[in-house]
């Protein structure tokens, strides 16, 4: 009994590899409604993953944000896809790189405002501290100009005023997927330019 089971797990497991495969193979094609088809059926799977390996620790508009995120990264990707396993699965491989980079960015967060709550107990900056971070914005603002005007407002209100993804394309009447893309090879473009830049940026 427990093989027969067994085998028909299997089947219904390599059926569902084949019909991902054929309905990413027919949205390269030009296909338009396949892939659409197939990003709807692991939306919800997609939201809900995220907000149990999160485990409340990120808010449903930042997790849906992440969402976007990850459908655009691997619509940039679906080529990669090679029916080895289901969509779903070759989704959840992008989800925990962006969960593990999201889970680093509140660990960054959380020091950086005990640091800040830490100053403010002391009521005192090293005057040198002072100094160096004064230097650090005046070069990282001085990288930023190199970029293009729609890049450069990006990287402001990102960096800046802290805004989300959907936000900024809200403001600037732009496309999500542009908004990101746009930052994505701005970031590029500044690691390639501060190559030789005595500090050091984590511009992610």
């Amino acid at each position: 009994m427990y093989d027969v089971c067994y085998n028909h797990f299997m089947r219904s497991q390599s059926r569902k590899r084949n019909q991902d495969y054929q309905a990413v193979q027919a949205f390269l094609n030009g296909h338009e409604e396949s892939g659409k088809a197939l990003y709807l059926s692991i939306d919800q799977f997609l939201f809900c993953y995220l907000q149990k390996k999160l485990k409340g620790t990120v808010a449903p508009a930042e997790i849906e944000e992440m969402k976007q995120e990850i459908i655009y990264k691997t619509l940039m990707d679906i080529k990669k896809y090679r029916g080895t396993c289901k969509f779903s699965t070759w989704i959840c491989g992008y989800a925990n790189y962006f969960i593990l980079r999201k889970l680093t960015e509140k660990k960054k967060e959380e020091l950086q405002y005990q640091k800040i709550k830490h100053s403010y107990i002391n009521s005192y900056l090293d005057p040198l501290d002072f100094v160096i971070q004064k230097e650090e914005k005046q070069i990282i603002i001085s990288y930023l100009n190199l970029l293009d005007e729609k890049t450069y407002h990006i990287f402001q209100l990102r960096f800046f005023l802290f805004m989300s993804f959907s936000s900024i394309a809200a403001q600037m009447n732009l496309s999500y997927a542009t908004v990101y893309q746009r930052y994505r090879k701005g970031i590029e473009f500044l690691k390639q330019a501060m190559q030789t830049c005595e500090y050091e940026f984590d511009w992610e």
